[in-house]
């Protein structure tokens, strides 16, 4: 736990969200995944980068991991060596955070649900509109979608979160979208490992 909070810290996380939000009762261990066959190692941690599989692919030769963390920083390390364009693509394969009304169909199920528990299902209408408005300004201001972890937000945090961010200054905000990327990965891996 202790480390894991360290991570935590890294994605400018206070200790309290991540205790009152992280699930600990993951299944796989690390000795389970670094048994597992590259195809199995694939398919079973697929769920953390949507269609990018050649992030899990290119971590898979890292094994055998020597916990939890060695297992994050070398997935984030495949990330961090690639060049801003491939990261901006990162960016935009995430769906636009919507209301359930306006939310694009065939969206995975893991953003699905991430942008449900963060109360996105009970918009009114005016907030559905405001929030595609809005999900509109930024791209139009950054050429990507916003990006947030949702995990510990509710529907009035993340209109906030937008109204901020969107005055940021274009390099400010790619940096802050990419640290939200690594902990969107970081939240889903506290799912999947022990």
């Amino acid at each position: 736990m202790k480390l894991r909070t360290l991570y935590l810290g890294f994605f400018m996380l206070s200790s309290s969200v991540f205790s009152a939000n992280a699930d600990l009762s993951a299944p796989y261990r690390i000795q389970d995944i670094n048994n597992m066959t590259d195809t199995v190692y694939i398919e079973t941690f697929r769920p953390l980068f949507n269609d990018n599989t050649w992030i899990i692919e290119e971590s898979s030769k890292k094994r055998p991991f020597m916990g939890f963390e060695d297992m994050l920083q070398a997935i984030l390390n495949v990330i961090k060596a690639t060049d801003q364009q491939t990261q901006i693509k990162l960016i935009t394969g995430h769906p636009d955070l919507a209301c359930k009304s306006m939310r694009a169909a065939g969206i995975a199920a893991t953003s699905q649900s991430e942008q449900t528990k963060s109360g996105l299902n009970e918009c009114t209408e005016e907030e559905a509109s405001r929030l595609q408005l809005l999900n509109q300004q930024y791209k139009d201001k950054f050429g990507f979608p916003f990006l947030l972890a949702v995990k510990g937000y509710n529907k009035d945090d993340i209109f906030v979160e937008m109204q901020q961010r969107i005055t940021n200054d274009p390099d400010t905000e790619f940096n802050i979208a990419m640290q939200q990327y690594y902990k969107v990965r970081l939240l889903r891996m506290l799912d999947l490992v022990k």
